[in-house]
């Protein structure tokens, strides 16, 4: 890149700065970013010439690198690491559906706060009480980074409960979808039913389809 060699940044080592990025899985807060004798208008012009992005007003991640298409999914993982991608969001994720949302679903607990930088992406918070929140939370790798989300069997019981949001033809499908997948774990599924409290009404769609 031209602007590396600018006379201007001469003195500054951008290759270890990539490499400071990279053992963050390529995200920074300003605050980190500033500690390595960056200045604000140095950040600016980083981003105006797209060496590093901009993803809040406070985190950057190192521009030219490959996200692939997850990389919303970790932009908000940045953001809010203790949310959980759930329903839609995890539906897609285990192609559980042929129906794909144009919102990303993420739970928290009901006594979090939303974190500033999330509105620029269309994120539907569901606010869970922790035994909800709690249960079934998986750790996925995407590429070099890992996000939170529910695992298949959570997922399966949220869309039960979910039922009058999805419709009942997306929930059949689900459950069709779920019960063909050879990772299915229907001891795991019956036990989380239980402790939701759901696992009449599960029996009672699942005798639908079987």
């Amino acid at each position: 890149m031209e602007f590396l060699n600018n006379k201007s940044y001469q003195n500054y080592d951008f290759k270890s700065l990539k490499q400071i990025f990279q053992r963050n899985s390529w995200y920074m807060t300003r605050k980190n970013l500033l500690k390595t004798g960056l200045n604000r208008y140095d950040l600016e012009k980083l981003v105006r010439n797209e060496v590093i992005a901009k993803v809040t007003s406070k985190l950057y991640k190192w521009k030219n690198i490959n996200f692939g298409e997850y990389e919303d999914l970790i932009d908000i993982s940045v953001i809010e690491p203790r949310g959980v991608f759930c329903l839609y969001t995890a539906m897609d994720f285990y192609k559980l559906s042929t129906f794909v949302s144009d919102k990303y679903y993420l739970a928290i607990l009901r006594t979090d706060w939303v974190p500033k930088g999330l509105e620029q992406y269309p994120v539907i918070i569901k606010k869970w009480i922790r035994r909800t929140f709690s249960l079934g939370i998986d750790l996925q790798k995407v590429g070099k980074n890992t996000i939170r989300i529910y695992n298949l069997e959570k997922t399966i019981c949220d869309c039960v409960r979910y039922r009058n949001e999805l419709g009942l033809n997306t929930l059949k499908e689900i459950l069709t979808s779920y019960l063909q997948k050879k990772s299915k774990d229907l001891q795991k599924l019956y036990l989380y039913a239980e402790l939701l409290g759901i696992s009449k009404i599960l029996n009672n769609y699942l005798g639908m389809i079987l």
